[in-house]
């Protein structure tokens, strides 16, 4: 079983009983958007083998001779360099998603759950994620010639750990009235809830694992509600089948000619 398999299995109860100890707000945990919400994720993981399989095909294929593992650089200094790559790669994407229409057609299915809770974190599109957040990673860690581990650990455990399970935590932390500084810093559950609340589907709290990206190039936003209305504007599917078509729809409908 790989670490971050090990990884899912412990966290997984933890944030089940925080959720049930510490709610924002009262959820059903085996309710319709969880149920949907299981769905994703498992299409999700089973995305992850394809990635797994295919970058390992080309490490062996052609192993990189050049960057941070030809420079001798250490594994714990490649996974340092990594975190803060991959972060910043997943910040300017996520910018991307909710900056361009074509990108935040796919990207709208993450927010369009209405109950967030740190299933949600798995609820997208698998072009959205094989694309932008699997594949990107991926091939960010190829061209900087990293050491294959430094991904899984870099990629695999931290946004596993801050930007999966902490940030969709269904958790009253910390208090809009009581922002601490480190919540300029790392992510967290409330300043993460903002990002998917319907007022708050501008680009703003983009940070995958760190805020302070936000913080630097002016998209942090402090909460200003503890329970926000979560979702997207106007009208968009409930059934995992119509979600998956939409983005295809929408732009199918986008691109056939104008009638006369």
């Amino acid at each position: 079983m790989r670490l971050t398999e090990w990884l899912f299995l412990g966290l997984a109860p933890v944030a089940t009983w925080l959720e049930s100890r510490f709610p924002r707000v009262p959820y059903r945990l085996l309710g319709r958007e969880n149920r949907l919400n299981v769905k994703y994720f498992l299409l999700q993981n089973g995305l992850i083998y394809v990635g797994v399989v295919l970058v390992s095909a080309l490490y062996a294929w052609r192993p990189p001779t050049w960057g941070l593992t030809a420079a001798g650089l250490s594994l714990p200094a490649q996974c340092v360099i990594m975190v803060l790559a991959l972060d910043f790669r997943q910040y300017v994407l996520h910018y991307c998603q909710h900056r361009f229409d074509f990108y935040w057609q796919f990207h709208k299915l993450h927010h369009g759950t209405t109950e967030l809770s740190w299933l949600a974190y798995g609820r997208m599109h698998p072009l959205d994620f094989f694309f932008m957040v699997l594949g990107s990673s991926l091939a960010t860690t190829y061209a900087l010639g990293a050491n294959p581990l430094a991904w899984v650990l870099a990629y695999g455990v931290l946004d596993l750990v801050f930007s999966s399970f902490f940030a969709h935590l269904n958790v009253d932390l910390p208090r809009p009235d009581k922002l601490r500084w480190w919540a300029r810093i790392i992510v967290t559950p409330n300043v993460h809830a903002l990002h998917h609340s319907l007022a708050g589907q501008r680009p703003v709290n983009l940070g995958g694992v760190f805020m302070f990206w936000d913080v630097l190039f002016g998209t942090f936003e402090s909460p200003r509600e503890r329970r926000p209305a979560f979702g997207v504007s106007g009208e968009f599917p409930t059934s995992f089948s119509g979600q998956l078509l939409h983005p295809l729809r929408y732009w199918s409908k986008r691109s056939a000619p104008a009638g006369p």
